[in-house]
């Protein structure tokens, strides 16, 4: 999880995305991880994964408003 963070913050979506994948196999319960990796894959422009993630963010109650404002817009993008 910190791992992917880190990776998140020096704009390396590929190899955070991979780390985002392990956190969430490991069932890590931090509030921001699916805002976080949703993040990540909206930068790769890996849109319907990142609006799944969002969606989660929005399960957790981290960033509810955020998460759904990407989870329209990527909607919006893709419809």
């Amino acid at each position: 999880y910190w791992r992917a963070l880190v990776l998140n913050k020096m704009e390396r979506y590929d190899e955070a995305i991979q780390a985002f994948k392990e956190a969430d196999k490991l069932k890590l319960k931090y509030p921001d991880l699916y805002y976080e990796y949703g993040q990540a894959l909206y930068a790769s422009d890996r849109l319907a994964p990142a609006r799944k993630a969002f969606g989660k963010s929005v399960i957790n109650r981290y960033k509810t408003a955020v998460s759904l404002y990407y989870m329209g817009f990527i909607s919006q993008t893709l419809e």
